[in-house]
C-alpha cells in the first residue's frame, strides 16, 4: 500500500552518513534519502532486504509525483492503481517503466524472498535514476547529477550488522520467550507510533503540494510537463540492462530466454520440440547476432538489441539476416529494439514497422506459414456467388493491388445499400483461398451485422 511507510527510515537514520547517490532528495523528503541509505547499506549482507526499501521509496516517491501532478493520494491505494492515475496523466513510459520494475522486484523480495546483489545493484540504479528525474522535474532543473556510486560489496558496519540480527530475531518471535516477545512487542509500539507520525506528515505534506500545483498557472504546468518529459527521454539503459528486459519480453510471449546464459558460446544448441533464443549466435563472417530466434531446429528470426534508438540498428541487421541466409537458405524475419522501440523488418518484403514487442514463436511460425505457402491475388477470381456488382470486383482488384504493393492498410467508403458486407466477404474469402492470411478478425458495431 502507498500511505503509510511500515518504518519511517528517517527516524532511525540520522546517525549514519546519507548516500552519495540520494542524498540531493532531502529538499523534497527525508525519509527518500534515508530509505535510499537503508537500501544501500542492506544491498551487500542482505539483497533482499534491500529490494523492500526500494519498493518503499519508490512508493513515497510515487505519492510526492502524484500530489504534484495534482492527483490525490488515497488511503490504502496500491501502487500499481497510482500508477495508472499518473500514466494517464501523460508520465513518461520510461519513468513508469522504473516505477513498475521496483515495484514488482520489491513485491518479489517480500512475498517470494527473491533477491541477488546483481538485482539489488539494479535496482539501486534505477532508483537513482527515478531520483534524477524527480529532482530536476519538480525541483532543480539545472541540477547537474553525478554518476551513480555503487555501494561496496562487503560492509564492515557495525551498526548495519545489529540491524540485521535484529531482524532475524524479530522473524524468529514465536520462539523467544515471552519477556523477549514483550520487549518486541513494546519497540513494534515505538515503530507504529513513529509510521503514524510520519504518514500524518506526509499527508500534510501531499496537501500542500496538491494545494502549490493547483495554483499554478497553465503556463507554468507546461513547463512542469515539458521537463518531466525532457528528463524522462535522458534515462538511458546501457546494452546490457536492455538485454535482461528483452529477455523479460521474450520469455513473456513464449521463448526460453537468458542472455547470460543461453548463449552460443555456453553451448546452447537448436533442440526440437523448444523454443529457443540463442545469445550471441554465430552467423558467416565471423559474425554474431545477438539473439537467434528457433522454434525447434528452424531459425525463424535475428534480433539485435541497442542501448538506445533501435532504428540505428536497421543496416546491422539486414547483415545479420544476409548471413543468415547464406546458412539457412531462407531470409529470417528480423526484430531491432531498444527496449522502449521494436521494430519488425521482413526484408525484401516489406519495410520496417513499429511494433509492441517480439512475436511469440506460433506467430512468428503462422508468417512463415504464409510467405512460404501465399499466392498472388491475381491468381484467384473473387467469388461471384458473394460480389457480382462491377464496383464490387474493382474495389476488391484495387485493395488487392494494394496489398500486392507491400501496404498493409487500405480504406473502402461505399455509400449505404452498395454491399460492404458483401464486398467484405468476399475478400475475406480472397484472403483465405490465396494464403495471404490464416486467421480474419471482422469487426462489426452492430449484432445485426455480425450475424448477416
Amino acid at each position: 500500500m502507498n500511505v503509510f511507510i511500515a518504518v519511517p527510515a528517517s527516524s532511525i537514520c540520522t546517525a549514519m552518513n546519507s548516500s552519495r547517490n540520494f542524498q540531493f532528495l532531502v529538499s523534497h523528503d527525508a525519509e527518500l534519502v534515508a530509505l535510499g541509505t537503508f537500501a544501500e547499506r542492506y544491498y551487500a549482507e542482505d539483497p533482499n532486504t534491500c529490494s523492500i526499501k526500494l519498493r518503499q521509496y519508490a512508493e513515497l516517491l510515487a505519492q510526492l509525483t502524484a500530489a504534484h501532478e495534482r492527483l490525490t493520494v488515497y488511503s490504502g491505494q496500491s501502487q500499481n492503481d497510482l500508477l495508472r492515475q499518473l500514466k494517464r496523466v501523460g508520465l513518461s513510459p520510461r519513468v513508469l517503466d522504473l516505477f513498475h520494475w521496483l515495484r514488482k522486484d520489491g513485491n518479489d523480495a517480500v512475498h517470494e524472498r527473491i533477491g541477488s546483489q546483481r538485482l539489488a545493484l539494479k535496482h539501486l540504479q534505477y532508483a537513482h535514476r527515478l531520483a534524477i528525474w524527480f529532482h530536476k522535474t519538480y525541483g532543480e532543473p539545472t541540477f547537474q547529477a553525478q554518476p551513480f556510486v555503487p555501494p561496496p560489496v562487503k560492509t564492515a558496519d557495525a551498526q548495519l550488522a545489529a540491524e540485521l540480527e535484529q531482524l532475524r530475531q524479530r522473524a524468529q518471535v514465536n520462539q523467544q520467550t515471552a519477556e523477549s516477545a514483550q520487549a518486541v512487542a513494546q519497540e513494534e509500539a515505538k515503530r507504529r507510533q513513529a509510521a503514524e507520525k510520519h504518514a500524518a506528515e506526509l499527508k500534510e505534506k501531499l496537501k500542500a503540494l496538491q494545494a502549490a500545483a493547483a495554483n499554478q498557472t497553465p503556463q507554468q504546468q507546461k513547463e512542469i510537463r515539458q521537463r518531466s518529459q525532457t528528463f524522462a527521454a535522458a534515462i538511458s539503459l546501457n546494452e546490457g540492462e536492455v538485454r535482461q528486459l528483452i529477455d523479460q519480453q521474450l520469455q513473456k510471449v513464449g521463448w526460453e530466454a537468458d542472455t547470460a546464459n543461453l548463449r552460443h558460446s555456453r553451448g546452447t544448441k537448436p533442440i526440437v520440440g523448444r523454443n529457443i533464443a540463442i545469445a550471441e549466435y554465430p552467423l558467416n563472417n565471423n559474425r554474431r547476432v545477438d539473439y537467434a530466434l528457433f522454434v525447434g531446429t528452424k531459425l525463424l528470426a535475428v534480433l539485435e538489441a541497442k542501448a538506445e534508438d533501435a532504428a540505428q540498428a536497421q543496416a546491422q541487421t539486414s547483415v545479420y539476416v544476409k548471413d543468415a541466409a547464406g546458412d539457412y537458405n531462407v531470409f529470417p524475419f528480423a526484430f531491432f529494439s531498444d527496449y522502449y522501440t521494436t521494430y519488425f523488418w521482413e526484408m525484401g518484403t516489406a519495410n520496417k514497422r513499429l511494433v509492441s514487442g517480439v512475436f511469440a514463436p506460433e506467430d512468428l511460425e503462422r508468417l512463415a506459414h504464409i510467405r512460404q505457402h501465399q499466392s498472388p491475388f491475381a491468381s484467384v477470381q473473387p467469388n461471384l456467388k458473394i460480389a457480382d456488382r462491377t464496383y464490387q470486383l474493382e474495389a476488391i482488384q484495387r485493395i488487392g493491388e494494394a496489398f500486392e504493393a507491400g501496404k498493409r492498410r487500405a480504406l473502402l467508403v461505399m455509400a449505404t445499400g452498395t454491399g460492404k458486407t458483401r464486398t467484405a466477404m468476399a475478400l475475406i474469402e480472397l484472403f483465405l483461398q490465396t494464403g495471404q492470411a490464416l486467421k480474419v478478425l471482422f469487426v462489426a458495431d452492430r449484432d445485426a451485422l455480425v450475424t448477416q
